[in-house]
């Protein structure tokens, strides 16, 4: 019978049936006191207990985010241009178990959703955990702070924090998130040493900053990372990670655009001004080096292989840059070559050849949150070669070019595939669809269970390797092809690997 009651460390939760009736989902669930008031800008606070039975068959609210998703974007992700409500009271887990009892010890997959730092939230139509409950396995999903709220420092901030730190409050979430479910999911037939923590785009660079971080040691068993995180060299980096100095500085700009002198202050202006000044500002609230959460920079982390040694699940898609290209302008196509020449110094003019810029410089400059998506991927892969008694990564290359629009395999597209909820969508998905879906998704239910995804009935996904450079291709076809990408991509790949 399926367990819709248990009872967690705060008390009591009821939730409701899913989308099959087997399965039981337990939406918004607190993992932490809301961070309003005098908690703004703090590290989450433990979550206070409650009386009676706490009523988890609705799902709260988004983080406080600004309301300016693209049509496309809603229409895509947002249940056909519908809105949720978002606020600062927004720290929750929802919780999809195919449990009939606590004893049950399920793999765990724990989702960190997207929107580069500053929107996105833990159940948009994409998501679901039903297909998880077919193959045995627990969904959490999580929603953490963003944008200014998440990722603002300030001095003030750093010196009343004890650890000296300040601005990564989102990752913070995410972490007290894991340490929530390590203490609590055994209440919903889960296994707290059998949790892969997996995201997409910002969710992917979440992923990649649980994994260095020394807070979640023992927490994580697995990682998977759609279209974002990997190792950069520091050189390219499509969501720079900025120093507590930089940050700190960013901050009091914008304490000024607020107005204000103090954090006593700042904690007093209304949500709605916060996101007015975050929406003129746009995505540049990020991760931070604050000495604490990140004790250095990540990629100094990786290359000195001090991130867990854990198996690892990367890849991209087909065409990341496929949205962003439109919103490309003959201005952004003039400026292209001096900003590469920036960023990538002797390796420029090799880029810009291989990336066609003389030919049409528009496209060019298109491309480049593609190569920026994918040469962290395999600069990761291909330095983990030289890597000793660590385990060695799983590589994927999703190309399916998605029907019903001319975006071909575009960057979160797999997100249908990766939760086998195509048939939530707008778009006219053939059985080819589904079976890719079915293929993808037991990958990764494989790959949570046991560090590999390999299993009856599907093609051998063999790790990336110095004898085997290659990745899993997955798509119409499907199979080991030769280290995917683009000459673009390669480009950079010899720049991060060089530094």
């Amino acid at each position: 019978m399926a367990m819709r009651e248990t009872t967690v460390e705060n008390g009591r939760l009821r939730g409701t049936a899913s989308g099959i009736p087997s399965v039981t989902v337990f939406k918004g669930v607190p993992y932490a006191k809301p961070p309003l008031g005098t908690l703004r800008w703090r590290e989450p606070q433990p979550c206070e207990n409650w009386d009676g039975i706490y009523d988890a068959t609705y799902f709260r609210a988004m983080a406080a985010q600004p309301d300016d998703k693209s049509e496309l974007d809603k229409k895509e992700f947002c249940g056909f241009g519908s809105h949720e409500s978002n606020g600062e009271d927004c720290l929750y887990v929802n919780i999809w178990t195919p449990a009939q009892s606590p004893e049950e010890r399920l793999p765990v997959v724990f989702y960190i959703h997207g929107g580069g730092f500053y929107q996105g939230y833990s159940y948009d139509i994409t998501v679901s955990g039903d297909a998880f409950a077919r193959h045995g396995c627990i969904l959490v999903s999580v929603e953490y702070r963003v944008g200014i709220l998440g990722f603002l420092a300030h001095p003030e901030m750093t010196q009343e924090n004890p650890h000296r730190a300040s601005g990564n409050f989102g990752l913070l979430d995410q972490t007290a998130a894991l340490q929530w479910v390590h203490r609590n999911i055994t209440a919903f037939g889960g296994d707290p040493n059998n949790v892969t923590v997996f995201g997409q785009s910002a969710g992917a660079y979440s992923t990649m900053a649980q994994l260095c971080t020394p807070l979640t040691d023992g927490l994580i068993s697995k990682v998977m990372m759609e279209s974002g995180g990997g190792y950069g060299g520091k050189r390219v980096e499509l969501l720079p990670v900025l120093h507590l100095s930089e940050a700190e500085n960013l901050g009091r700009q914008i304490f000024g655009e607020l107005g204000v002198d103090t954090l006593e202050q700042a904690r007093t202006v209304p949500v709605e001004r916060i996101l007015e000044v975050q929406h003129q500002y746009g995505m540049i609230f990020v991760p931070i080096v604050d000495g604490y959460f990140y004790p250095m920079h990540p990629d100094d982390i990786v290359m000195q292989q001090k991130h867990h040694n854990i198996p690892v699940m990367i890849g991209y898609c087909g065409d990341e840059s496929a949205w962003f290209r439109e919103t490309v302008t003959q201005e952004d196509g003039k400026h292209f070559a001096d900003a590469a020449r920036h960023r990538y110094g002797a390796y420029a003019e090799k880029y810009l050849c291989a990336c066609g810029y003389e030919k049409d410089p528009i496209a060019a400059a298109g491309n480049r949150m593609h190569d920026g998506m994918t040469a962290p991927a395999l600069a990761y892969c291909e330095l983990s070669t030289s890597w000793e008694n660590r385990t060695p990564p799983y590589l994927y290359y999703f190309d399916r070019k998605i029907p019903g629009d001319h975006y071909g395999a575009f960057h979160a597209g797999d997100l249908w595939y990766v939760f086998h909820t195509l048939h939530r969508s707008w778009r006219p998905f053939t059985g080819a669809d589904y079976e890719l879906a079915e293929v993808f998704h037991t990958y990764l239910c494989n790959f949570a269970k046991t560090g590999n995804p390999n299993g009856p009935g599907l093609s051998e996904w063999r790790p990336y390797s110095a004898v085997n450079r290659a990745a899993m291709e997955l798509g119409i076809q499907r199979g080991m092809i030769p280290y995917p990408g683009q000459a673009s991509s390669k480009v950079l790949v010899d720049l991060i690997l060089n530094r």
